[in-house]
């Protein structure tokens, strides 16, 4: 869980987003100085009460919130 900043935390590029935590967790993403995510999700590995994966493309400037679990995968996509 946290706070991460694409461009210094997290190079920018598109991304398979999971969770190899079974209970899964929330990610948001906000663009530079907003108070508000501009898109968020539920990863759920199961897919019962969100997505198994998202896939997006994150952008130098942006942060990226992670909550309800210890860890998230952002494996690059081509």
């Amino acid at each position: 869980a946290g706070e991460w900043y694409v461009g210094e935390d997290i190079p920018p590029g598109r991304y398979v987003i999971t969770s190899p935590n079974p209970n899964g967790g929330n990610i948001a993403v906000y663009d530079e100085g907003e108070d508000s995510a501009k898109d968020s999700t539920i990863i759920d590995p199961d897919g019962d009460i969100g997505v198994k994966s998202w896939t997006y493309e994150l952008e130098a400037g942006q942060k990226v919130k992670i909550s309800n679990t210890d860890n998230m995968l952002f494996t690059p996509k081509e």
